[in-house]
């Protein structure tokens, strides 16, 4: 145990240690190492931190500091010494752990974390205006009165203009602000695309047939767009009076199609909504590239309220289970699922954080040889040949446990690079510190962290050597 002298001998030492070393350059990743050794050095700062003379009887087991500083020739020589052979290794560690954290910063940017596969889960949702009643009574009107997907388009409409189709496409109605509120879902110019498409290009037709008239594409994912061609349809009819490069009868005619043929599509989407919803339908349809489940909301409130879960409906493809559908058929099979999933849904995880280790081992290789290299130049000493410290730090990641593989990755990576580097050091124990205490001042700054992690590291330094 240290007694009193001792201590005063240390803690002298690292007050002059606070005073004679240099405030690190702003760059650096510890730039408050040394300066901010003491509480005198942060005025400013809303922490009052333990003293160094605290530190050290903490760690020492130390009750209190007795008596004074003996000011001796002797004395003094034994500080200058301790301070001496401390301030390089602050230097030299902090030098040492921005290598570290910059390689696992590096490292941590290109690996692919990757998933297990499981899908998101969206929920199905009709354009606004097709959810607004008055909407559907036109719909209802106008699907009435024509033969599926079959239009009498004709070329001879004009260009027309962004600002020019939203006043066409104005009705003085409430219906306004269900295409408003349509089109503020689309990207920007949608009105004008929609124009194109439709009307103007008309790249929605097939060829035309002997009779001349042309069948319109059906899409379900396109029915906003069928819904501002509708309301454009009637726009047209009623403002658009020259410019017409047709007769009055074929623009009529062509206008009557259209608006009856996406009438009569939006018709038979809601139909097939509402049967679907009616037979306990749960899956609408998967999208494999995104990994999107879209479900109708209606089923799947009551599949969740009937016990089933959300985990379940996100493995059925990764699981095998693409054919099940109906809410149902899924809530009888999930025990089955369930026990397929546990198994598969571990050997998947297994197998991507496996892919993680792989991937930062392959990326050591080459920061290793940078950081020695760079170590080499500047002539610190680096602890075994470069083959040693690789086949250490693979090491070390092989033996972190899964959960901090998957955590913070960057500083799993930099925490082996200063072990395989420089296992006999205590740089790991500054790199604990700061985390320790981030757990513990939670809103304090990177400055007032490192400031308690510096005096602490400078105490069990000091308590070391002259034990």
């Amino acid at each position: 145990m240290l007694n009193s002298k001792v201590l005063s001998l240390a803690v002298a030492a690292s007050e002059r240690m606070g005073s004679k070393i240099q405030i690190p350059a702003e760059d650096t990743l510890l730039n408050v190492l040394v300066a901010r050794s003491l509480p005198k050095e942060i005025p400013d700062e809303n922490i009052s931190p333990l003293g160094i003379a605290d530190l050290i009887q903490q760690v020492s087991g130390t009750a209190n500091l007795e008596g004074g500083l003996d000011h001796s020739t002797y004395l003094a020589n034994v500080i200058s010494t301790l301070t001496q052979a401390v301030r390089p290794r602050i230097d030299l560690m902090r030098k040492s752990i921005r290598l570290a954290y910059e390689a696992g910063d590096r490292i941590e940017n290109v690996v692919n974390r990757g998933d297990i596969g499981l899908y998101d889960i969206h929920t199905f949702e009709l354009p606004i205006a097709m959810r607004d009643s008055y909407f559907i009574s036109l719909v209802d009107e106008y699907s009435s009165t024509t033969e599926s997907h079959v239009v009498s388009w004709r070329p001879g409409m004009p260009r027309l203009e962004e600002d020019q189709l939203a006043d066409i496409i104005k009705t003085g109605t409430k219906i306004d602000e269900c295409i408003i509120n349509t089109l503020a879902e689309m990207p920007s110019g949608g009105l004008g695309r929609i124009y194109d498409k439709f009307f103007y290009t008309a790249t929605m037709y097939d060829q035309p047939n002997a009779a001349g008239n042309r069948r319109m594409y059906c899409d379900e994912k396109l029915s906003a767009e069928y819904v501002i061609a509708l309301m454009l349809t009637i726009g047209l009819e009623s403002k658009l009076k020259s410019d017409i490069e047709m007769g009055a009868n074929d623009y009529v005619s062509m206008l009557n199609t259209i608006r009856g043929t996406c009438a009569k599509m939006l018709s038979d989407m809601m139909s097939d909504i509402s049967r679907s919803v009616n037979n306990g339908r749960l899956i609408k349809s998967y999208d494999a590239t995104a990994k999107v489940v879209v479900v109708y909301e209606e089923v799947y409130d009551q599949y969740i309220a009937e016990g089933g879960s959300p985990e379940i409906i996100q493995s059925l493809i990764p699981m095998g289970f693409a054919n099940l559908v109906n809410k149902q058929d899924i809530i009888n099979s999930i025990d089955t699922i369930a026990a397929k999933q546990s198994i598969s849904l571990e050997k998947l995880e297994a197998e991507r954080i496996n892919s993680i280790r792989v991937q930062v081992k392959a990326n050591l290789n080459s920061e290793i040889e940078k950081i020695w290299v760079s170590n080499n130049r500047d002539e610190y000493i680096i602890e075994g040949d470069v083959n040693e410290v690789t086949v250490a730090a693979h090491n070390f990641i092989d033996q972190c446990e899964d959960k901090e593989i998957d955590g913070d990755l960057g500083y799993i990576i930099a925490q082996a690079i200063v072990t395989a580097f420089w296992p006999t050091s205590r740089y790991v124990l500054y790199m604990n510190l700061v985390d320790h205490y981030q757990a513990m001042y939670r809103t304090e700054t990177r400055a007032q962290l490192e400031y308690r992690a510096t005096v602490r590291w400078l105490v069990e330094e000091l308590a070391r050597m002259v034990k």
